[in-house]
This record gives structure tokens, C-alpha cells and sequence, in this order.
């Protein structure tokens, strides 16, 4: 549970100016997230009968996958609002004389 907690506090703030820059690495960020809170959500079922007497009874992960999901998704978004703006950039030189909504 640490190394992930560490995961979701360290990954983001070391790496913030890549994630930003390159379009590739936020969706590649965005699918570790998905990815870790999927193994999270069935990590439980597949390791609490292994694990010794007091913990195989409360031993959980599932609680950790919203944050992860939350994570995951804002980074997409932030990424995706960046690449709107770009296009909305380059559209907005473009010189489409005489174009309006309606037509």
C-alpha cells in the first residue's frame, strides 16, 4: 500500500513537466493509472488466502481505486484541454474569410 500511495505522490510531481509535454506520456500515465486500479480492484482475491492469520481477513486494496482512477483521468483531461487549445490555436490562424457559425 505504501509504494503505491508513494507511486501516486511521487509520479506526478517528478515527471509534471514531461506529462505536460508530451501528449504520448499523459495517455501513458493515464493507462498505469487504469492499469494499477485494475489489479488493485482483484488483488485481494487473488492474495488474501496466502497471506497469514490476522491479514487475511482484512486485507484490502479496493479502497485505493478511486484515487487512482481520479488520478489517471486528470491528467488525461489536463492533457486533452491542452491539445483543444492547440487546435483552437491553429484554427483560429487559419484564414477562413467569410465563415461564420451559420454557414
Amino acid at each position: 500500500r505504501d509504494m503505491l500511495d508513494m507511486f501516486r505522490a511521487v509520479v506526478p510531481l517528478a515527471h509534471a513537466d514531461a506529462l505536460a509535454a508530451s501528449p504520448r506520456l499523459a495517455a501513458l500515465f493515464h493507462n498505469d493509472c487504469l492499469y494499477i486500479a485494475h489489479h488493485l480492484m482483484v488483488m485481494a482475491f487473488l492474495y488474501r488466502p496466502k497471506l497469514p492469520e490476522p491479514l487475511n481477513q482484512t486485507a484490502q486494496t479496493v479502497d485505493m481505486v478511486p484515487a487512482f482512477r481520479e488520478l489517471g483521468e486528470k491528467h488525461l483531461r489536463a492533457e486533452i484541454a491542452r491539445q483543444r487549445a492547440a487546435l483552437g490555436r491553429a484554427l483560429g490562424a487559419a484564414p477562413f474569410l467569410g465563415l461564420d457559425a451559420e454557414g
